[in-house]
């Protein structure tokens, strides 16, 4: 049996292959259209979600360190690194107070910065800059995925 299109008959299985190309080659040009530009919208915002998470933790790191938590800023430090460096709330205290020692008491964060997303090594760097008593200062705080590897004034 078969099916006319137009003035003509054409087998069954004719037909169907038409209609399956006529449905899949349409519905695959919208695939490849639409899912670039899904892509495209989702990609700087996961992007800027993530850079807020990185000034945000850098922040929390640094507010600790102003607010005397030692104990808890060392908690943020990569556990790996812990051991390694022998860092503890005791070294952290006096990098700390070294930093306020040359620059005053600590004040407030002006603002922080993503200066590197992590991209291709896996390290972050986030600059924030803090008001202290004499001066202003940057500081570099280096995160591997969520954990603090390392932070210094820039000199």
């Amino acid at each position: 049996m078969g099916y006319g299109i137009g003035a003509r008959i054409y087998p069954m299985e004719f037909v169907m292959k038409s209609a399956f190309l006529f449905v899949l080659v349409p519905a695959v040009m919208l695939v490849g259209v639409a899912l670039p530009q899904a892509q495209a919208q989702t990609a700087p915002e996961a992007r800027q979600i993530s850079q807020v998470s990185l000034t945000a933790i850098a922040e929390s790191f640094i507010s600790r360190l102003g607010d005397q938590q030692f104990e808890s800023a060392v908690a943020d430090y990569e556990a790996s690194l812990q051991d390694v460096n022998d860092i503890s709330a005791r070294s952290i205290q006096t990098y700390w107070n070294d930093i306020v020692a040359e620059s005053g008491p600590f004040r407030q964060i002006i603002r922080s910065t993503v200066l590197s997303d992590g991209r291709p090594n896996g390290e972050s760097v986030v600059s924030v800059v803090c008001q202290f008593g004499r001066t202003n200062r940057e500081l570099f705080v280096v995160l591997s995925g969520t954990d603090v590897v390392s932070f210094s004034p820039v000199e």
